[in-house]
């Protein structure tokens, strides 16, 4: 989706995606793939394809993150999508953060809670959702701290969601 949102959370800044960065995403969700659900690896072509067809997307929110310290070096990505406007909810997703490049630790949390500020206070939904592989015990914290309560297990997966009332009394700032 081109779109134009944009907001800082803690230490991080979220930005819309793009074109320029979608070469950075590749290689690191491909060097994080085993954490994604589809866990191939992803080669520029079809990269590019993906991003062409992300633009003509209407319901979905991909994000460039940057320390608000280094504001012009992309440290991760994050997105929302999934969007279901009746029932105000949307899945959370697709996050990754380059340890290497990145200054501080954290900075998991801070896009999280800064990828829901969007999705509760600006798109206006009620309730988001996630997948997570149960083995991934650092991005389960992150999201539990962020208040994120796990609702069911399946296939090694543990499905989360985070409902507006608790987050926003949570992380009001």
């Amino acid at each position: 989706m081109n779109h134009r949102l944009t907001k800082c959370f803690g230490r991080v800044i979220l930005r819309p995606l793009a074109e320029k960065d979608v070469e950075l995403l590749r290689l690191l969700r491909n060097r994080e793939r085993k954490w994604f659900i589809y866990s191939e690896e992803i080669d520029q072509k079809t990269q590019q394809l993906w991003f062409k067809k992300y633009l003509k997307t209407e319901d979905d929110y991909m994000f460039s993150v940057s320390e608000v310290k280094r504001p012009d070096l992309i440290i991760g990505m994050v997105g929302l999508y999934n969007f279901n406007n009746m029932e105000k909810t949307c899945e959370f997703g697709r996050i990754v953060i380059d340890q290497d490049t990145r200054t501080e630790k954290g900075l998991g949390f801070d896009t999280t809670v800064c990828a829901c500020k969007i999705g509760f206070e600006i798109l206006g939904m009620q309730r988001i959702i996630l997948e997570v592989f149960m083995d991934n015990i650092r991005a389960m914290k992150t999201y539990q701290k962020t208040g994120f309560i796990t609702y069911a297990k399946v296939n090694g997966m543990l499905k989360m969601e985070l409902i507006t009332d608790k987050f926003i009394i949570k992380h009001s700032l």
